[in-house]
């Protein structure tokens, strides 16, 4: 098993009555048959026990930390030495840790079974040496997920597969972020750019490092989705504030190329620097210090001189860079405030329909947006926090997260926010208002779209304390984020229906008219006032109160068009 996978392990051994140890030798025969039959006979409680040369010394380290206990493994050889979470690893065998690499540490850790190893733990009460007796890999069965993470550390990559498949489609982001993995290498599975970019999505947007960092790389290369640089960074950045170490290399060669942002050594040399004191490969940490120590030759050469210096010779033409991605100041997000146990949100973006439909410009980039800020100002825990995007907003999401997962998180003391950002439509026949999924089409849109009657009717059945709806769309479908049948004329008045009782609605803009799009920020127009008035009055109250005036403003002087957002309180 590779090492970082077995210092990961941390499922406890609890006793178990009718718990058993099921014995696997693991000899390098590639013989996974054995593994698998265990695995299936499995049930919660027994032990896989591992028989191989290497042992488990059962030490949970946190990436990035300098070495830090994260915890140990539950009946390991470190929980009987008396280690424990928050303490750190000074050195092994005498050999000091500070300045070393992950792999390098992880390295002089481990050894044969039955072995020594002496840590040096700091703690509170000072430096203590641990003798440690190196010990069988030894793995309870707590579920499905524990099966899959025992044959993905033996290189049982198709069991690990079949695992992971009923796994992610049940909802676990381990699954999907390990099955993203496997259609992108094609290991265990058949390699499959769409199918690896659809499962990082999902991964992504719940919030894995290495999903957000694989989404990065496909919209990059344009695999599995279109090319999009703007949208590489962004997710970039959101695994760099994870601790990812490759997504550091990754956005340090953004910065240091200028690849949809303004080239930037400095930051690209900090990035370098962190990322080498992370867990990279020999290889990439090559790579790595290389571009470092070029950095730092290039920062500290002197400036060229310019007086009767000749002049420079014209540059070669190099290839058109991306163009960079539109930045305002909402792209500096204010500071986060505690989290708020009773927000529940659920923040969607449609930018792409699958039914070739006109894009909402920004509406991805809107939601992600919100649902940052959500997080920051009103104090929405990741726990309570839903963000669906193109793909992953379809009408069975729209139905699953507002008649499913809200009632399950919701309860009478709860503060609920719903925030859509994408095209509306209108039933022609009887001029009710549909949101448009990503599988949404308006010539079919009472099968197709998702009803705002029905989401205001889905709403009221929660026993919330307060529900906020905040729609930057249109339903008029004379234009702007808003959709029409083909040969259909645009209507004139939408009937949206009156929200329920502790429902309070903000829209875009009144039933004629049509929604903006800010190109100048890079957003909705509606949903950059609304962010921008929570960052500057810190609730949504005072964010209604400022975006008012705002858009309406900015539609007539920037677009010659009338947009005024609405507010209706439900009865």
């Amino acid at each position: 098993m590779n090492a970082a996978v077995v210092l990961a392990l941390s499922f406890a051994l609890a006793a178990f009555a009718a718990a058993k140890d099921i014995r696997v030798a693991a000899d390098g025969s590639g013989d996974h048959k054995k593994l698998s039959k265990a695995l299936d006979k499995a049930v919660p409680g027994d032990v896989i026990v591992i028989k191989k040369a290497s042992g488990m010394v059962g030490a949970i380290l946190k990436t990035g930390s300098d070495f830090i206990l994260d915890g140990v493994v539950a009946g390991s050889p470190a929980e009987a030495a008396g280690l424990k979470k928050g303490e750190r690893i000074a050195a092994v065998d005498g050999v000091a840790t500070a300045g070393r690499s992950m792999p390098e540490v992880v390295l002089r850790i481990r050894g044969p079974v039955g072995t020594t190893v002496e840590l040096t733990v700091a703690g509170e009460s000072g430096e203590r040496v641990a003798t440690i007796v190196r010990g069988e890999i030894r793995v309870e069965i707590k579920d499905d997920l524990s099966k899959m993470r025992i044959a993905q550390g033996e290189e049982d990559f198709e069991t690990a597969a079949e695992y992971a498949r009923k796994l992610a489609e049940g909802g676990s982001v381990d699954a999907q972020a390990y099955l993203a993995f496997q259609h992108h290498n094609g290991q265990g599975v058949k390699k499959d750019p769409k199918k690896a970019f659809f499962w990082a999505s999902r991964a992504a947007e719940a919030g894995d490092a290495g999903a957000q960092r694989l989404l990065a790389w496909f919209y990059q290369r344009g695999a599995g989705t279109p090319q999009d640089h703007s949208q590489s960074l962004y997710w970039n950045k959101k695994a760099v504030e994870k601790n990812d170490p490759y997504a550091m290399v990754n956005l340090a060669t953004a910065y240091e190329n200028g690849w949809a942002v303004q080239a930037d050594p400095a930051a690209a040399l900090a990035l370098y620097r962190r990322a080498l004191k992370l867990e990279l490969n020999a290889e990439t940490a090559s790579a790595v210090q290389s571009r470092v120590t070029l950095l730092e030759r290039a920062a500290a050469a002197p400036a060229p001189a310019v007086a009767n210096s000749p002049a420079p010779a014209a540059p070669a033409p190099v290839a058109p860079t991306a163009p960079a991605a539109i930045r305002s100041d909402l792209d500096d997000l204010p500071a986060a405030r505690p989290v708020n146990p009773n927000a529940v949100a659920v923040v969607i973006g449609v930018e792409r329909y699958r039914e070739n439909l006109p894009k909402a410009d920004f509406a991805a980039g809107d939601a992600r947006l919100a649902a940052e800020y959500f997080r920051r100002i009103l104090g929405v825990s990741e726990e309570n926090l839903v963000v669906l995007t193109d793909d992953r907003a379809t009408k069975s999401d729209f139905e699953k997260y507002f008649e499913q997962w809200l009632p399950n998180h919701a309860d009478k003391d709860s503060e609920v926010f719903v925030f859509f950002s994408g095209h509306g439509a209108p039933d022609p026949a009887k001029g009710d208002a549909y949101l448009v999924p990503y599988d949404g089409d308006p010539t079919y849109i009472k099968q197709t779209g998702y009803s705002v009657k029905r989401l205001y009717a889905q709403l009221g059945k929660l026993p919330a304390k307060s529900v906020t709806v905040a729609l930057d769309s249109c339903f008029s479908g004379a234009g702007g984020r808003s959709v029409l049948a083909k040969g259909a004329r645009p209507l004139v008045t939408v009937q949206q229906g009156a929200p329920p009782a502790r429902i309070t609605v903000l829209s875009a803009s009144a039933s004629d008219q049509i929604s903006n799009s800010y190109q100048e920020k890079g957003r909705g127009l509606f949903t950059y006032f609304l962010l921008k008035g929570l960052k500057e009055k810190g609730d949504l109250e005072g964010a209604y109160e400022y975006l008012g005036p705002e858009v309406s403003r900015v539609a007539r002087r920037v677009y010659n068009s009338d947009q005024t957002p609405q507010r209706r309180e439900g009865k």
